[in-house]
């Protein structure tokens, strides 16, 4: 099973890492050389459902 990636800028990327680690969401954080965005990785079989409500979440608290 595939898993998916979330493209963040690299200022939220870190947060949203260590917030989704606060949650029991495992994610692989890895920086794109060729522009100020990261990725997060989630590997297969992972609550998207889950994902969405912390990332929901964030994007509230920061006000976007």
């Amino acid at each position: 099973m595939k898993g998916f990636v979330i493209v963040a800028d690299s200022r939220h990327a870190s947060e949203l890492a260590a917030l989704f680690l606060q949650y029991g969401i495992s994610c692989e954080r890895r920086n794109n050389a060729h522009s100020s965005d990261d990725e997060l990785h989630f590997p297969g079989g992972m609550d998207r459902t889950q994902v969405q409500q912390v990332l929901d979440g964030y994007k509230q608290a920061k006000g976007s």
